[in-house]
């Protein structure tokens, strides 16, 4: 070859490479270009109404109770730190602010470590992954009780974090694969009263075991003591449950029975799924809209608890039996919010989400009329409605992400919607420190 045919030989080499990458590049956005279908095609709707008990019969019992037990234990480590919160705070000598901040870096973990175990829900026996996250935060729960100083605190609030981590992306995944598309709204339901139980019943089980044991300035540590023992039982409760057969209903729906594979199909990667997830536009606004309400989510339960503790002078068992109560009239509104869900994403799913939009406005609305008002039985009222709203509300948003997410990205997409709520807290708490120094 002569040196003349060199360049000619290179520039042609380089041509092509570019070729194959415009072309490349081309494939790549066809495949994750945005892909809108219409609503009538999405699996369950149009579909025949379906009783709760047929359902459950097809389903199973274990799996909904276990979950909802397990709701309702994890809610009392948190009914917990709101409700003994100034007792710890006398007892570890530690202010408003530095309670308030281990509280939420307690959460910040949480968010976080959804992610991880997103990924490994997505690949491996997601029971088994549940059973020893589970075990984890059990572990940390009784060492919250032991904690001598702020620093061993915020250690056992994190762990506690981590370890709760796992139920947010593996139970709606286990939930949306277990029963079928008919009656989801009302099993997210079910699944979502272990939060308002756990708020009814967890501030009195507290105040009451902080009672018993004297009243003393370090009673609260009982409370964490017990409170780690039922989880301990649902270790072994998760761990037999049986797997449930990943996007089995879809494919029922679809092609009129399960796939028969072969072979394995390869998981999605971590990167490869999240830039799939943002471009389902449903998804991406729904968690986009809820991650709005991170700050609240977070900030508001023990603000009102330190409300409660330092204008009203209220100690640990009023201020139990108050926030029991704040959460009473959630036990009625989600399973009305989960039925009703059924019924309106069976006729569209458009509306399943209207409903969702106008409880969480509504739970706005309650929560900052309530907090103008000093007198208590006002201020409950309105904080009671408040509650209840946004309880219906989140019956909504697993029947959603299951529907509109591919079955092999669930417990990833689920992940997500904790991660734009840190976003948000994050960045409102960044915006407030910046316009506090401008000001």
């Amino acid at each position: 070859m002569s040196e003349a045919d060199r360049p000619n030989e290179t520039a042609s080499i380089t041509a092509t490479i570019l070729e194959e990458e415009e072309a490349r590049k081309a494939a790549l956005a066809e495949e994750t270009a945005d892909t809108v279908l219409p609503d009538d095609l999405l699996p369950g709707v149009g579909d025949d109404e379906m009783t709760f008990r047929e359902g459950v019969q097809k389903g199973g019992v274990s799996m909904a109770l276990v979950l909802l037990v397990l709701s309702i234990v994890e809610e009392f480590d948190r009914v917990a730190i709101t409700v003994l919160g100034p007792d710890i705070q006398e007892s570890l000598n530690i202010s408003d602010t530095m309670l308030l901040g281990l509280g939420s870096f307690g959460g910040v973990v949480l968010v976080l470590s959804t992610i991880p175990f997103a990924w490994l829900a997505d690949r491996y026996r997601r029971v088994g992954v549940l059973s020893i996250a589970t075990g984890v935060w059990a572990g940390l729960v009784a060492f919250t009780g032991a904690v001598q100083n702020a620093f061993q605190l915020a250690i056992g609030r994190a762990g506690t974090g981590i370890g709760a981590g796992a139920k947010i992306p593996i139970s709606p995944s286990l939930i949306a694969d277990q029963y079928p598309i008919a009656i989801r709204a009302r099993i997210f339901a079910a699944e979502a009263l272990g939060r308002p139980i756990g708020q009814v019943i967890g501030p009195f089980i507290a105040g009451g075991i902080v009672l018993i044991a004297g009243d003393g300035p370090d009673d609260w540590r009982v409370a964490f003591y017990l409170f780690s023992i039922p989880a301990l039982i649902l270790v072994v409760a998760i761990f037999l449950l049986k797997e449930p057969v990943r996007g089995a209903y879809e494919q029922d729906a679809v092609l009129g029975g399960k796939l028969e594979k072969a072979q394995e199909e390869p998981p999605v990667r971590l990167s490869s799924a999240f830039q799939r997830l943002k471009n389902v536009r449903s998804f991406y606004y729904l968690v986009v809209g809820i991650g709005v309400l991170g700050f609240a989510l977070v900030a508001v339960p023990t603000t009102v608890s330190l409300l409660l503790e330092e204008y009203y002078d209220y100690g640990a068992f009023k201020r139990g039996w108050l926030i029991s109560i704040s959460w009473a009239a959630a036990l009625i509104a989600i399973p009305f919010a989960g039925k009703l869900g059924d019924k309106l994403f069976r006729q569209d799913p458009k509306k399943a989400l209207w409903l969702m939009g106008l409880l969480v406005a509504l739970y706005g609305v309650f929560v900052t009329i309530g907090v103008r008002f000093t007198n208590i039985v006002l201020l409950m009222v309105f904080y009671t409605l408040g509650n209840a709203c946004q309880g219906a509300a989140f019956t909504q948003m697993g029947p959603t992400i299951s529907a509109v997410v591919p079955y092999r990205m669930r417990a990833q997409a689920f992940s997500l919607v904790g991660v734009y709520i840190f976003l948000w807290v994050v960045l409102r708490g960044y915006s407030r420190r910046i316009l506090r120094c401008l000001w």
